[in-house]
């Protein structure tokens, strides 16, 4: 059975390897991002929230969403850019277990696939490409990684998902001491 599991996990690492390398920037990603915020929603690209957080300069539409939910924005730049570092491996292990799902299923009340179905595996997805190459995780690369193109996010609780995240991650990087996982 554990070696079912260690071939498992060793077989959906190659095979998201694989597929990031073969179809790099081709491969489904979010182009768009639709906050809700209260009976409020409004849609921006992928490319201009990532053109904020990076530069704070902040487009028509962002500025707009800004004031009209009273946010400012050092802290949802902040919020966006704040990288968590977490081991890969450790990661899609933990992930793929009943915790992880349980996790991701919290999470996907905030950050949801268009249609709402399949928010675990679209959130698996994007967490684990988000960490392959660097080992951090960024809420905007999260959303840069995100594996439909378009993603709906409850502005609301955003905060408090990017926190679980957090608190997550951290657990995922305490991990290995724990259990001396490599």
């Amino acid at each position: 059975m554990k070696l079912f599991s260690s071939i498992r996990h060793s077989l959906a690492g190659l095979v998201i390897g694989v597929s990031t390398l073969v179809w790099g920037h081709s491969a489904v990603a979010a182009d768009a991002i639709v906050f809700r915020y209260g009976a409020f929603s409004e849609t921006f690209s992928v490319q201009e929230l990532a053109e904020f957080a990076q530069t704070g300069r902040q487009s028509s539409t962002i500025s707009y969403y800004l004031r009209r939910t009273n946010q400012s924005p050092e802290a949802v730049r902040s919020a966006l850019t704040r990288e968590i570092p977490v081991r890969l491996i450790t990661l899609d292990r933990v992930l793929n277990s009943p915790a992880g799902d349980f996790a991701l299923d919290r999470i996907g009340r905030t950050i949801q696939t268009p249609a709402n179905a399949s928010n675990r595996q679209a959130l698996r997805a994007a967490l684990v490409l988000s960490a392959s190459g660097d080992n951090r995780i960024s809420l905007i690369e999260v959303f840069q990684k995100y594996p439909t193109r378009q993603l709906n996010v409850d502005g609301k609780e955003l905060i408090t998902t990017y926190t679980q995240i957090s608190e997550l991650a951290q657990r995922i990087q305490n991990l290995p001491d724990i259990f001396r996982i490599n």
